[in-house]
């Protein structure tokens, strides 16, 4: 009679804790899973069609405009390495029509340290092929190099927020001749040093300015140094059109008696103005 006193009672022990945690379990597994993050895409295109034009008068004869179309592919082949594809065209509108098209240029950027948010470093090796007229009478190969992207990054995962990063690039010439059809010296060698900027407010406006600098080298060892500063207003039409309009100046570092220089950030001979549209895929 104790005996089945007391397997009833542990019967009653156990379908109280059944009923008890019950709702406790059916609360947990109610609970919803967190989604995994959206891994980017593996591919990304952007074209881009520009307008530049001066900020003279027509009847001045200094005056010059064009138009040029840039498109850039981008294969993410993993989560530290990307390998970029650049190839357009320019069509000089004035002083006289020029149609010139660009040297496809390919870059592949491995990170190498940092994350991506935050420092990061990225090298690679770079690439270029001789499809335009100005390289087809240097009588240019092709052109081989390395390139180094230290990118700092505070914005949140929409993209809000500043961004920066310097670019390092060197570049060698391979030519079959030293000296162009035009009997000048081909440039032999270059290094490109590249500053940029860029801050997306939370709407669709965003601002980003550049300061470039690069120097080259001829077969007969002149050196000749160019700059380019660029500011641009962009506005994000939807997610796959932007709309852009911005102010340009470049040249080269030095006036021509070689004694002083030229940089400055506008200049109404030399300034130009732009206006764009991109599209990204």
């Amino acid at each position: 009679m104790l005996c089945q006193r007391l397997h009833l009672n542990k019967m009653l022990i156990l379908f109280a804790v059944l009923f008890i945690t019950a709702p406790v379990q059916a609360a947990f597994q109610s609970q919803p899973l967190t989604p995994a993050p959206t891994p980017p895409p593996a591919w990304a295109v952007e074209i881009q069609g520009r307008y530049t034009g001066s900020f003279l008068n027509s009847a001045d004869e200094a005056r010059a405009s064009s138009m040029s179309m840039i498109g850039q592919v981008a294969f993410r082949a993993s989560d530290r390495m990307v390998i970029q594809g650049v190839w357009g065209f320019n069509q000089i509108l004035e002083p006289s029509q020029v149609f010139t098209l660009t040297n496809p240029e390919f870059r592949m950027l491995y990170r190498l340290m940092g994350k991506a948010q935050g420092w990061n470093l990225r090298i690679g090796p770079t690439a270029a092929l001789p499809l335009s007229q100005n390289a087809q009478d240097e009588s240019l190969y092709f052109a081989i190099g390395a390139a180094a992207r230290l990118t700092y990054s505070a914005q949140d995962e929409d993209q809000v927020g500043f961004r920066s990063f310097y670019d390092f690039g060197f570049n060698r010439n391979v030519h079959q001749y030293e000296t162009s059809n035009t009997a000048q010296s081909n440039t032999m060698s270059s290094i490109d040093h590249l500053f940029y900027f860029e801050y997306v407010f939370d709407s669709p406006w965003s601002i980003d300015a550049s300061v470039g600098f690069s120097s080259a080298w001829t077969y007969l060892s002149v050196i000749s140094n160019a700059y380019l500063l660029e500011q641009e207003v962009n506005y994000a039409i939807n997610d796959h059109w932007e709309a852009t309009l911005g102010h340009a100046r470049g040249g080269d570092f030095l006036s021509p008696n070689g004694q002083s220089y030229t940089f400055g950030l506008f200049d109404a001979q030399d300034s130009r103005f732009f206006v764009a549209m991109k599209l990204k895929l």
